[in-house]
């Protein structure tokens, strides 16, 4: 096995051992890489405890949606640009209250805008998985589309959206790049990528098929806990010493901040 490839399976192991110990979708790891992540875990260097990890946002989001596929791509939807845990409400008002796609298609407009209000953007989100709904219900039976290329000509459906209800909804190997999956890669020297797509497409030659799944919620989880965009908590950072922390350290003397990758849908 090629010495870096090696070192991102590594990676990979140490992130799921620190902060699930098990993948939502994948097997669990080898003792010995598990024992050592919980040394990190548990106590910092300084002898103070650590975070515990946080995984609820994971099992919440399984919850609401049951891997439902058409739950699945529409609280994706509701994600783009917008905080995990303000999702998460948007997807439980809109589906408590609409909860198949037919009441989704015939609701006013506005109810479903007062539904999502707190996923942003949630005018242009109301009129998207409206369309979505119409669309899935009038042309595809009511069943969602499994595979890329027809999910991504609904609207608002991008490869990451695309990727997310390949992999939450039908179990397919697919890397859904977020910024912090996209962080992650790039911070820890696995890839060099300017973008999304870039990133996807360097992961997933340096993983193998078979660990595609387990990659975005391992670097999901990683990033709002650990690998945060600002503040990195390094020394509590399970995969420390394997990573070339390629960490943005903006001076007083900066006068322009580097632009974010175009991570829409």
């Amino acid at each position: 096995m090629p010495e870096v490839r090696k070192r991102a399976i590594e990676i990979l192991d140490r992130i799921i051992a620190f902060v699930k110990g098990k993948t939502m979708l994948g097997e669990l790891v080898t003792d010995d890489v598990k024992e050592d992540a919980k040394s990190k875990k548990n106590v910092t260097d300084k002898g103070v405890p650590s975070l515990e990890p946080a995984n609820g946002a994971y099992n919440d989001f399984e919850a609401v949606t049951g891997n439902n596929a058409f739950r699945v791509l529409i609280s994706t939807v509701l994600s783009v640009r917008n905080r995990d845990e303000a999702t998460l409400v948007a997807t439980k008002e809109l589906f408590s209250a609409l909860p198949t796609p037919e009441a989704i298609r015939d609701a006013p407009r506005e109810k479903i805008e007062q539904l999502i209000r707190k996923s942003g953007m949630y005018k242009t989100k109301a009129a998207r998985v409206q369309e979505i709904s119409r669309i899935i219900l009038e042309q595809y039976a009511g069943v969602v589309p499994h595979d890329m290329d027809t999910l991504m000509s609904l609207p608002g459906v991008g490869r990451k959206v695309a990727n997310c209800v390949m992999v939450y909804a039908f179990a397919e190997p697919a890397i859904p790049v977020d910024t912090h999956v996209h962080r992650i890669a790039n911070r820890t020297g696995l890839v060099t990528t300017k973008s999304p797509e870039q990133t996807e497409e360097a992961l997933t030659k340096l993983y193998p098929r078979n660990r595609w799944l387990d990659v975005n919620e391992a670097f999901v989880l990683h990033g709002k806990q650990i690998c945060k965009p600002v503040g990195p908590l390094c020394n509590q950072c399970p995969i420390e010493a394997l990573c070339d922390k390629r960490i943005e350290v903006l001076t007083k003397k900066s006068k322009k901040v580097p632009k974010k990758a175009n991570l829409e849908q």
